[in-house]
Parts: C-alpha cells; sequence; structure tokens
C-alpha cells in the first residue's frame, strides 16, 4: 500500500485529497438552499398578504366615502354625480380585493356582506332604501371587513422588523374604523335631531372599544409612529374631532358646537389625517417587507452561486496549487540563468518558509550584492563618488575592481573640474575686455559724430544764408546722416548690454509698466489723439527696467506706424496660455500668460513676419519713419532674457498685433 501510494502522481494525490471535502461541501450547501427556498416562499406568502391586507383597507376608506354620499341622497336628496364617481373608485377597490389570489379573500364576501352591495345600490337607486338601512349596511360592511386585515407573526418570522408597524397599522384601523361608525351616527343625530340620546348610548360602546384601541396603540407602536400620531392629534383637524367626542360622550349630549355638515367636514379631514399615517405605516411596513424579501431571495441566489464557487474553488486551489508549485521551480531556474548572464533585479513573491522559499532567499541575497555594485557603478559613473563600495572578501574580482575605478574616476573628475574653472575664469575676463571694447568703441565712435554733428550745425546757423539751396540740402543730409548712426551706436550697445551680468529679478506688475509709458508719451498721444485700451494685465518675474523698455518700444512703434487717416487706437489685453496652445520653446510645467498688443496702424505684409525681429531690419520707407532698425531685435532679446517669446502678425494697411508670452511665476521654479 506504502509503495502504491508513493508510486501515485503528485497531481493525483492533490485531487483524491480535495474530493472529500468537496462532496461533504456540496451536501452542506445543498441543504442551506433548500432552507433558503423554503424561508423564500413563506416570506412570499406574507407579502403577498400584506398587500391584500393592504386592498382591503383601501376598499374599506372607498365604502366609508360611498357610505356617506348614499346617505346624503337618501336623507338629504343631495345630487346622485358624486356618489356615481364614487362608486366607480369603490369598484375598482372591490375589483383589486376580488382579484388576489390570497385565500384572505376567498369566500369572505359571503359574510362580509360585499355580495349585497349591487342589491343596497339598487334600493338607494329606487327610492327603497332608508337612511338606517344605508347605515346599517354600509357600517356592518366595513366592521367586518376590517376583521380581516390582522396579520399573525411568529417571533422567528423572518418579517419581524415590520411586527411593529403592521401591529401599529392594525390597531390604527381599528381605530380608523370605530372612528367612521362613531362619526356617521353624530352626523345622523346632528342631521335629523332625532334618537340623540338613544344613539348617543348605542354609540359609547363603540368610543370606549376606540379609546382602548388608541391606548393600545400608544404603548405598542414605535416611539416614531407615536411622535406622528400625538403630532397630528395635537396640530391637525383630528384634534377638534377627538376634542369633540370627548366632550360628547363624557357629557353624553350633544352641544352646539358644529352643525351636520360642520361635523363630517372637520372629523373627515381628520381621520383622513389618521389614513395618511396609516398609508404612511403601511409604506414602511412594505418597504421593510420587501427589503428583508429581498435579501433573502439574494441569500438564495448567492446560495446557488456559492455552491457553484466552492465546486469551482476546491477545483481551482488543485490546479493552481500543482500550477503554482511547477512555476515556482521555474522562477528559481529562470532567476539563476539570469544572474548567469549578469543581469540583476531578480524578485520572488510570496515564497514559504520551506526548502523552495530557502532556496529563493539564497538566489535573491546574490542577485541584491549585484545589484548593490551596479547601483553604486553608476552612482559613480554619474559623479557621486560619496556611494559607499564594500569588497566582499580579499577574492571579489567585481567589488575590488569598482572600488579602483572609484578612484581613478574621482581623481579624474577632480582635474577636469580645475581645468574647467581656469577656462571659465579666462572666459570671463575675456567677456569683460569685450564689454569695456564695446564702451570704449562706441564712445570713440560717438565723440566723431558729435564733432560732425556740432560742426555741421555751427555752419547753419553762421552761414546758412550763404550756402546754395543744393549745399543746403547737402548739410542737412550730413546732419540727418549723423543722427541715424549716433542712434544705431546707441541701439548697439543696448542691445550688446543684455549679454551682461544678470540684474535682480523681482515681481512687476505689468499695469503699472503701461501706465509709466503712458506718461512717458504724454505729449505724442495727445498730439496725434492715441487711444489706449487696456484690460487686467498680470504680475510677471522679471528685470523693470528691461521690461519698462521692451514694452516702451512696441507701443511707441505702434504709435509711429499709423496711417495718416486715422487716429491711433492701440489695445493692450493679456490671457492665460494653456497646455494645447504652448510653443515648442516654452517649459511645459510653467504657466505663461500672453500680453497682446494690437494696432490700426499701417500693418506688414505677412510674408516678412520673420524678418521683423532681426538686427537692422526696416520694413518701410526711412524718410516716412524714423528709426534704426535696432528697436524690435531689442524686444525680441528681452523676452528671451525673460525666458518667454514674442511673435507677430499683421496685414498691409490693417493694423499688426505683437504677443508677448512671459511666465508668471518665479523663473527658478
Amino acid at each position: 500500500m506504502k509503495r502504491f501510494f508513493r508510486r501515485i502522481p503528485f497531481s493525483v494525490k492533490l485531487l483524491l485529497i480535495g474530493l472529500i471535502p468537496l462532496a461533504f461541501t456540496i451536501y452542506l450547501t445543498i441543504q442551506l438552499f433548500e432552507e433558503k427556498q423554503v424561508k423564500v416562499a413563506i416570506l412570499e406568502g406574507y407579502i403577498e398578504r400584506i398587500h391584500q391586507i393592504r386592498n382591503i383597507s383601501s376598499l374599506i376608506d372607498e365604502m366609508q366615502h360611498e357610505s356617506k354620499l348614499s346617505f346624503d341622497v337618501v336623507l338629504r336628496s343631495a345630487s346622485k354625480e358624486n356618489l356615481f364617481q364614487q362608486r366607480k373608485k369603490t369598484d375598482e377597490a372591490l375589483k383589486k380585493f376580488s382579484l388576489s389570489s390570497d385565500e384572505l379573500s376567498e369566500g369572505s364576501q359571503g359574510y362580509s356582506n360585499v355580495h349585497k352591495l349591487p342589491d343596497i345600490r339598487s334600493r338607494l337607486d329606487n327610492g327603497k332604501a332608508g337612511s338606517n338601512d344605508i347605515i346599517r349596511y354600509y357600517s356592518n360592511t366595513i366592521f367586518w371587513l376590517n376583521t380581516l386585515t390582522s396579520i399573525s407573526i411568529s417571533k422567528n418570522n423572518p418579517l419581524q422588523p415590520a411586527l411593529n408597524d403592521l401591529r401599529a397599522q392594525k390597531l390604527l384601523a381599528e381605530i380608523i374604523t370605530y372612528l367612521s361608525i362613531i362619526r356617521t351616527n353624530i352626523y345622523n343625530v346632528l342631521y335629523t335631531q332625532k334618537f340623540m340620546t338613544e344613539i348617543l348610548r348605542g354609540t359609547e360602546d363603540a368610543y370606549n372599544i376606540c379609546k382602548s384601541y388608541e391606548n393600545e396603540f400608544l404603548a405598542k407602536a414605535s416611539p416614531t409612529v407615536i411622535t406622528d400620531y400625538k403630532k397630528i392629534l395635537l396640530t391637525t383637524e383630528y384634534k377638534p374631532t377627538a376634542e369633540y367626542l370627548d366632550r360628547v360622550f363624557s357629557t353624553m349630549k350633544f352641544d352646539s358646537t358644529y352643525n351636520a355638515d360642520e361635523w363630517w367636514n372637520i372629523s373627515d379631514k381628520g381621520i383622513a389625517r389618521l389614513s395618511g399615517l396609516q398609508h404612511t405605516i403601511w409604506n414602511n411596513a412594505i418597504g421593510i417587507a420587501n427589503s428583508i424579501y429581498d435579501k433573502e431571495v439574494k441569500n438564495k441566489n448567492r446560495t446557488l452561486i456559492l455552491l457553484s464557487l466552492i465546486i469551482i474553488l476546491v477545483c481551482f486551489i488543485i490546479s493552481y496549487a500543482i500550477y503554482s508549485i511547477t512555476r515556482m521551480l521555474r522562477e528559481l531556474k529562470y532567476a539563476a540563468e539570469k544572474i548567469s548572464r549578469g543581469m540583476t533585479g531578480t524578485v520572488f513573491n510570496d515564497f514559504a518558509n520551506d526548502a523552495i522559499g530557502s532556496l529563493a532567499d539564497s538566489i535573491s541575497r546574490i542577485d541584491h550584492n549585484y545589484q548593490q555594485l551596479a547601483i553604486a557603478a553608476d552612482a559613480i559613473g554619474r559623479k557621486n563618488f560619496d556611494v559607499p563600495v564594500h569588497s566582499r572578501s580579499d577574492q571579489d574580482v567585481l567589488g575590488n575592481a569598482i572600488l579602483q575605478m572609484k578612484k581613478e574616476l574621482q581623481k579624474f573628475t577632480n582635474d577636469m573640474e580645475s581645468l574647467v574653472a581656469e577656462r571659465t575664469e579666462e572666459l570671463r575676463k575675456s567677456n569683460e575686455s569685450l564689454q569695456e571694447f564695446a564702451h570704449v568703441a562706441s564712445h570713440d565712435l560717438k565723440e566723431p559724430l558729435r564733432k560732425i554733428r556740432t560742426f555741421s550745425s555751427r555752419i547753419e546757423e553762421e552761414n546758412f544764408n550763404e550756402l546754395s539751396d543744393s549745399s543746403k540740402g547737402y548739410l542737412k543730409k550730413v546732419q540727418d546722416a549723423s543722427q541715424r548712426m549716433f542712434n544705431m551706436v546707441e541701439g548697439i550697445l543696448e542691445y550688446s548690454g543684455l549679454n551682461g551680468e544678470q540684474d535682480e529679478v523681482e515681481m512687476v506688475d505689468l499695469n503699472l509698466i503701461i501706465k509709466a509709458i503712458v506718461s512717458d508719451l504724454e505729449i505724442v498721444i495727445r498730439e496725434k489723439k492715441v487711444t489706449i485700451n487696456t484690460n487686467q494685465l498680470p504680475v510677471v518675474p522679471g528685470i523693470p527696467v528691461l521690461l519698462h523698455q521692451l514694452f516702451f518700444n512696441l507701443i511707441s512703434n505702434a504709435i509711429k506706424f499709423s496711417t495718416p487717416d486715422s487716429f491711433p487706437l492701440i489695445e493692450i489685453k493679456s490671457k492665460f496660455v494653456h497646455e494645447e496652445e504652448k510653443i515648442p520653446p516654452l517649459e511645459a510645467k510653467k504657466k505663461y500668460s500672453c500680453i497682446e498688443i494690437k494696432d490700426n496702424g499701417i500693418g506688414f505684409n505677412a510674408a516678412q513676419t520673420h524678418k521683423i525681429f532681426e538686427l537692422f531690419t526696416r520694413l518701410n520707407n526711412r524718410s516716412l519713419y524714423e528709426g534704426t532698425g535696432l528697436g524690435l531685435s531689442l524686444c525680441k532679446k528681452i523676452t528671451e532674457r525673460h525666458q518667454g517669446i514674442i511673435y507677430a502678425t499683421g496685414e498691409k494697411g490693417k493694423g499688426a498685433s505683437f504677443f508677448v508670452v512671459l511666465p508668471v511665476r518665479d523663473m527658478n521654479d
């Protein structure tokens, strides 16, 4: 036997182990499922009975309304139109009651007098039924129908949570039934003014029974329902109804508080309040019953699903156990081959503390050691020489080699840093020399220009009248050329100055910048009748003097290149740049604002858009518009200095728009 069992394949052994608990589980699950089915069937019967009782309650309500209307037709010769409409409602309620499959309604029509309803209606229509016949028939029928609204629930019944509501609605139904009988008798007495004492004494027992049901209701109903009942008793039309009844039956005589119609109206509204509370209780009870039923159905379905899942699960566990063991052995083999090829990063998850788990731990330690050496080598390659490297032994060839590499590379890096520092210092000195040269050169260029301007001005002042017209023209050209040359030297000096040392960056309010520029250009704005419209502009990080120069150039250009036949209109507005609108030179992680300066001037040819920011580029006639061709180049350089971009759009004769895109948060983020 022992030899035979050892020769059985491992998968078959696992299968045999799983079959016994599988069979036992199937048996227990089937038993549980059958119990759930019985429980659900019981609940279905109770819920069907609850719905039937609700139909009976609805029929009682309609019978009460028909009773009053029938009484008015007989006693007061009222119109039958309302009665006929009410009979339709009663018939609908009676139809729901009759169509029920619940055994509660089977045969009940015989002893509840419901089958006599057509006869009493016919007698009433033919004038053969008296008021007492009407009162007696409807009162008896309503009373007997009310006896069908009881339901018995045991302590172990699944509907136990709904017991208080079912009990409360039954007691409330009794109260409403007796109140209906009492108010009908009182209505009869108040209208006929006959047999007052006799009817009052005959109704006293009904009143006492009603009060006993009320006391039982207050003792057994849930606190919420009792609170609602007391609220109705104290704040609604039911309050004067109850007070009148208490007064009448305590004194055993009627007073002049109400006439028949007033009594019926106030008592009808009061009882309607109780009926509303009864319907609320019913809805709550039905909701609880349906919830319990749905829960039990779900439990039954879950039991069926559980039966299937348990069978599948056991089969899966057996299959997966075989697969898992095979897979773990395959992982160990792959990890060993991976390490043999110099790779790292082997991870074993959820290995047990057994022989296979111990082997996995050994392979993981080997992999970890190699991985640490690889991380150290990578850090050393990135010039991080603080990373610790430890040789595992004197025979650790790889560890010792990495230590040697660290020493050699650190020495090489230190030498290179010294060399770079030396070259950087030389470059700094060279830049300083170039800056000095630029200042000296500009000074040397400006000095002869000043002399040309000075002596040409003296010639103009002292000998202007002696010069010929051609000489005067030549002199004017000399003066204009020297002025342009002077402006060009100034522009070159400003342009080259942007390559100097960084000025301190601060938060700059562009609204204040524009306000200062408008103040600077006040005279020309007034002369040319310029209109400048601006909305709220952002606060950006930057160098105030450069941003002032940037927007000064753009606004002054918009004024300068205006058309002679219209007043200049300049619009300045801004918006935040969305991710999808960002142009490649802009950093994706930064927030930007786009400031647009739009004019109605002469514009420019769209084909020349790429030229307008180049040095010394002029797109217009020099004789008509002054300039050095450096203004927009300077704007571009200032914008780039602030890590932004500038571009323009325009059309010949239809104005131009310049767009300045600047970051709106710390440029060092």
